[in-house]
């Protein structure tokens, strides 16, 4: 379902004349419905829980360097999928600030790398990058790869090229049609001053029920393979 059909479909709901077209237009409708929709897709962005969200990216290293641009859609990194892939060995991380700065200040590296999102870095041509690691690699062959969250809301009809606008009419989201026109209906109703209270709790209802359509069940275990920090407890007994 394209972005002019979800417009439209709300309209015909909410009892309005629907816009006959989106990108581009300066109607007051189809101004109100581009901002609704972008609100509505950048909430769902912010949950973090929808696969279509999700890619993978993947770079080599340079020797001694330890910051490396993250790619031009990140949004947010995905833990625990950060590997060496020539080692086939998880990347630590991404660990805290405080950790990070013992290992550069403090007692030093440790053998295992680790990793962290740090500082801003927008220029393409800059040696730097947000995307910081720990110990610097000493070879310029490793290949790093990592999963992360995509910024883009929006996609063309062939799925080709994404955006955080909407850029054409025919442009589709990222997330489900159900999700972003109940989100839309209620966020248009909360805009005109009506009643959106049952609206939005659908709303709500409708991403927990996707939360279930889409993420697998785990058995979960007190031990862990993945290496990080452990938790502790207070000193006494305890039960479950």
């Amino acid at each position: 379902m394209n972005v002019l059909k979800i417009a439209k479909d709300v309209a015909y709901k909410v009892g309005v004349a629907p816009p006959t077209s989106l990108y581009g237009s300066t109607q007051a409708i189809s101004l109100r419905f581009v901002t609704l929709l972008e609100d509505e897709c950048r909430f769902l962005r912010n949950q973090r829980i929808f696969p279509q969200q999700k890619k993978n990216h993947s770079f080599t290293v340079t020797s001694g360097r330890s910051k490396y641009r993250l790619p031009t859609d990140f949004y947010a990194a995905v833990p625990g999928t950060t590997y060496d892939s020539q080692l086939n060995r998880r990347m630590v991380g991404p660990i805290s600030d405080p950790m990070f700065n013992e290992r550069i200040y403090g007692q030093g590296s440790s053998s295992n790398t680790a990793w962290r999102i740090f500082g801003p870095d927008a220029n393409p041509a800059s040696s730097g990058g947000q995307f910081y690691i720990d110990p610097a690699p000493t070879n310029s062959t490793d290949v790093y790869s990592f999963d992360y969250i995509t910024k883009n809301l929006f996609y063309d009809s062939t799925y080709a090229t994404g955006s955080e606008t909407i850029a054409a009419d025919s442009d589709v989201c990222i997330f489900d049609d159900d999700i972003v026109l109940k989100g839309v209906e209620w966020r248009y109703l909360k805009s005109k001053g009506q009643s959106y209270d049952t609206e939005k709790q659908e709303h709500a209802d409708l991403i927990n029920s996707a939360v279930a359509r889409w993420a697998p069940t785990y058995r979960g275990k007190f031990g862990s393979p993945v290496s990080g920090p452990r938790y502790t407890i207070k000193d006494g007994g305890w039960s479950l």
